[in-house]
């Protein structure tokens, strides 16, 4: 699976129960390494880091175009 798609580029989110917090990283941008307790904050965070990490990187990237893959692993237990 690639990292960069017709929308951009792909950032993946997984939750870390133990933590309490998702966590962001993307094999397309080197350093996004993202925590935050709320999806609502964990996408703010990534809009935010995301210029200065491309700009660094001196990739071709649009900052704006972006795809969230989320994951969570659930375990259920029958009542």
């Amino acid at each position: 699976m690639t990292d960069v798609t017709p929308h951009g580029f792909v950032v993946n989110a997984s939750w870390d129960a133990e933590a309490g917090v998702w966590l962001a990283t993307s094999d397309a941008v080197p350093g996004l390494a993202i925590e935050a307790e709320t999806w609502p904050s964990l996408i703010e965070e990534i809009g935010f880091v995301l210029p200065d990490l491309i700009e660094l990187n001196r990739l071709d990237l649009d900052p704006k175009a972006f795809t969230v893959r989320a994951e969570s692993h659930v375990s259920l237990t029958a009542a």
